[in-house]
């Protein structure tokens, strides 16, 4: 631990965690922290945003000298800790990150103040002002579908939020899955340092473990792959069923996976504009096969759909992209098919692709049998 602890340092130890209130011991930590979560005007489940981290660090602070010093000492002059600092220890121990979260067997997600009935939201839905949602841990040897009234703090607790149903071949399913998009209102709300909650509803599944199973034989395989938990979901006394909660392949994903090389473009491809994302080569007027040649201008549906960095013009015109797929399908190398034998190409292909990476992800297809991707679709 440090020896002492700006505002700024404060925050970026709890940045994209959850402080759970409920987890801290009765006493002088979980007091400040209440206090912290009332005067920002949150919830009394956890403390999530910069200006309740800050605000937490200043009523530390105060208990030291109403001056508020630069930085908060957390060893006094014998090199012991300082109450600061025991604070700071019991608020690391109640932290709630993406590992904590997934960790756990099973949570309830209960919306309250929303029916969707039995429309379909192919776009995202804000419910009316009092809507709420909670999330609970909860065992997944309790019968009970939906927590009774008091029956514990939650472990998040917000009115803002949105939700759309998701998926293809399952959209209008009658047991549809879901996605929690919880900046709908603006930045700073996050479960576990998370923005979008999928809530996958296992409808052509009987085993309700596949996905589970998939997941973490990819982790197995050192292969980044989303992490994966269950959750049982109700709208008000409606009760959903069991679904699989997936972790959401975003720059946050992305981070947590390739560390510095984390800032790159991530697609997501299907069947749009261009037909069906083959990675095949393509080529315009004048031999251009520039990444332009990888979409149509315009709002519609992208066959590469551009998930990070679209605010970039330098990032977003795709060149990255068709400089990928031109390397893949050995343009420019000679010698006709025969060129995919030949040293060269492995080269260009080991400059561009982490192929070990690519070659346990097949594997694990093959051996899980998985026909959406590129052997049985294209």
């Amino acid at each position: 631990m440090d020896t002492a602890v700006g505002r700024d340092r404060f925050w970026e130890m709890f940045k994209g965690r959850a402080l759970l209130v409920s987890e801290l011991p009765a006493g002088r930590s979980r007091a400040l922290a209440t206090a912290a979560n009332e005067i920002v005007g949150r919830d009394g489940a956890s403390l999530r945003t910069k200006a309740e981290y800050q605000t937490l660090y200043d009523l530390l602070v105060a208990q030291v000298s109403p001056a508020l010093p630069v930085k908060l000492r957390l060893l006094d002059e014998a090199g012991c800790p300082t109450a600061a600092a025991r604070a700071i220890e019991d608020y690391i121990g109640a932290l709630l990150g993406k590992p904590e979260f997934f960790g756990a067997d099973m949570y309830m997600f209960h919306v309250t103040g929303f029916r969707p009935g039995r429309r379909v939201l192919t776009e995202p839905v804000m419910p009316a002002h009092g809507a709420r949602l909670d999330v609970w841990k909860t065992d997944p040897a309790d019968r009970r579908r939906i927590p009774a009234l008091g029956s514990g703090a939650a472990l998040f607790s917000t009115q803002t939020f949105a939700l759309k149903n998701s998926g293809n071949r399952t959209l209008r399913a009658p047991k549809p899955s879901w996605r929690i998009i919880l900046d709908a209102g603006g930045h700073g709300n996050e479960l576990a340092g998370m923005i979008r909650i999928n809530l996958k509803a296992m409808y052509n599944d009987p085993s309700q473990m596949r996905e589970a199973l998939a997941w973490r034989l990819f982790g197995i395989a050192d292969i980044p792959a989303p992490r994966h938990t269950y959750a049982k979901l109700a709208f008000d006394r409606s009760y959903r069923g069991l679904f699989s909660v997936i972790e959401h392949v975003d720059k946050r994903f992305l981070r947590d996976h390739f560390g510095e090389n984390h800032r790159g473009n991530l697609y997501k491809a299907g069947c749009r504009d261009i037909g069906c994302a083959s990675l095949a080569y393509r080529t315009g007027p004048d031999d251009d096969d520039s990444g332009r040649q990888y979409f149509n201008p315009g709002p519609a549906e992208r066959t590469y759909r551009l998930k990070t960095n679209k605010s970039d013009p330098e990032a977003s015109t795709y060149d990255d992209l068709a400089c990928f797929i031109r390397t893949i399908n050995g343009i420019g190398l000679p010698g006709g098919e025969d060129r995919f034998d030949t040293d060269a190409f492995r080269e260009s292909v080991d400059g561009i692709l982490n192929v070990n990476a690519f070659l346990r992800w097949a594997a694990v297809n093959m051996l899980l049998g998985s026909w959406d991707n590129y052997y049985a679709t294209p």
